[in-house]
């Protein structure tokens, strides 16, 4: 939770998933102009377009790399350039081990999961269509889309309701 997190570990998680998310395309960025091509893939997550749950940071931080990979994908693609957000869900790896929710994950359907190998092909296939933002499987597509038009105050209910990590 963010209130009984150490600041230190707030701020190295908000280095790695924000700052230098930001600053290492703003580094390659003057060479892919001068190429006039580039390809980017920001590490966003399904959580970017789902109600937000209580005391977590990675929904606003993974939101923060979807709206800004479409703002760099807007101002780049004159440039030849191509910036995808790749939005997945639940993928088996030591994700939930490091974050303690091993136990609550592994609860989860099966159908829910996919394999980094599925996840990582499914961005390199957005970015090189030039899609600036890549959901990857079905069930995560059929959530996003269910989500869109839930009201600001619904969502954040569903949010508080449905997060299965509080």
């Amino acid at each position: 939770m963010f209130s009984a997190t150490e600041w230190d570990t707030l701020a190295a998680e908000l280095q790695l998933m924000v700052t230098a998310v930001t600053e290492l395309p703003h580094r390659v960025l003057p060479g892919m102009k001068v190429r006039r091509w580039g390809r980017i893939v920001n590490l966003s997550s399904a959580a970017a377009v789902s109600p937000p749950g209580a005391g977590l940071l990675y929904t606003g931080i993974k939101s923060y790399v979807l709206n800004m990979s479409q703002s760099l994908d807007m101002e780049l693609k004159p440039h030849g350039i191509h910036v995808t957000a790749l939005c997945p869900g639940f993928t088996r790896s030591e994700f939930h081990d490091v974050m303690g929710t091993r136990d609550v994950a592994d609860r989860l359907p099966g159908f829910l999961w996919q394999q980094p190998e599925d996840v990582v092909r499914e961005g390199w296939d957005a970015v090189r269509a030039g899609k600036p933002v890549c959901i990857t499987a079905v069930a995560n597509k059929v959530s996003a889309a269910a989500m869109r038009p839930i009201p600001g105050r619904i969502g954040y209910v569903l949010g508080r309701t449905l997060n299965p990590f509080e």
